[in-house]
Formats: structure tokens, C-alpha cells, sequence
């Protein structure tokens, strides 16, 4: 995946907590995704909240982080099989390694 300057900031960051403000459509939803699915995958336990502006960019970042997951499961077969600690819903991506991603709304009136 080749990076544009400011998302390279963004991927490299090492903050704790990482808040963004930005214009639509810039390709930072995609490199969040990417960055979730990463810590995911090498942070056994990790739980990552993001935080979007309404509840269908909320489930949006669920669907691309669902794909991803799926795409990494066809390419190793039984890699992400489903168990006990493995679901995915409209809110949230828990793999099998207990990560989780709890994707939640700004909006006050999603709640």
C-alpha cells in the first residue's frame, strides 16, 4: 500500500490515542482500517474504539474492517476461523485472538 505524506504520519504514529480531523474523502478511512486490522492481529487482547461522525460511517469502517478480515481469510485459509471469541456484527469485529474493533457514532442522537 503506497502512503501519501499525511497518511504516513498518521500510520506512524505511536500515540496511544489518535484523533483526526479531516475533509471527506481523503483515504484516511481506509488507512484506519488498516491500522486497526494491524494492531488487531499483533496485540492479542487490543481493543480499539473508533469514533465516527454518525452511525452509517460507524458501520461503514465495520463492513471495510469484515472485508479485510475475509480477504486475509481467503488468502490463509482457516487463519481467522470462526470460534467462541471470533464475530463480527454491525458495531464491532471481535477475532479469534480476543482483539476487538467497536466502531461507535459522535452523533448523540445514534446512541
Amino acid at each position: 500500500m503506497r502512503l501519501l505524506k499525511y497518511q504516513r504520519e498518521v500510520f506512524q504514529s505511536t500515540a496511544q490515542t489518535t484523533i483526526i480531523e479531516k475533509p471527506r474523502q481523503c483515504g484516511l478511512t481506509s488507512l484506519m482500517v488498516y491500522i486497526v486490522l494491524t494492531r488487531m492481529l499483533s496485540r492479542p487482547g487490543h481493543r480499539v474504539y473508533y469514533i465516527s461522525r454518525d452511525e452509517d460511517s460507524a458501520k461503514e469502517v465495520i463492513e471495510k474492517l469484515t472485508h479485510a478480515v475475509q480477504a486475509l481469510n481467503s488468502v490463509e485459509p482457516g487463519f481467522f476461523q470462526v470460534g467462541k471469541r471470533a464475530q463480527a456484527s454491525k458495531s464491532r469485529v471481535t477475532l479469534r485472538n480476543g482483539s476487538c474493533c467497536i466502531a461507535l457514532s459522535s452523533n448523540i442522537d445514534a446512541i
